[in-house]
């Protein structure tokens, strides 16, 4: 769904999408990231290294997968990563 007018560009509504998406995921990350790095501090900055990466692939797999019509990887890897810092 379009998230401003019918005038704005598609690509504007791809960028606040992915960022509304990020700010929604981002509080309950960091309060597992914390968690997870009292008592296992590599793994966690592991972890939040391969969250933030999946994050920006993502990102950019969003933007561009609008116009191809094809999807790439849209954040698998960041919930691989938050399951791993709720093993921990």
């Amino acid at each position: 769904p379009r998230m401003i007018d019918s005038e704005t560009p598609d690509e504007y509504n791809r960028v606040q999408r992915v960022h509304l998406n990020n700010t929604e995921n981002l509080p309950s990350f960091f309060f597992f990231l914390l968690a997870s790095g009292i008592g296992f501090p590599i793994p966690a900055a592991v972890s939040g290294l391969v969250y933030v990466l999946g994050r920006i692939f993502g990102a950019i797999g969003y933007y561009k997968a609008a116009k191809k019509r094809v999807r790439m990887g849209r954040d698998e890897r960041s919930w691989q990563c938050v399951a791993t810092l709720e093993g921990c």
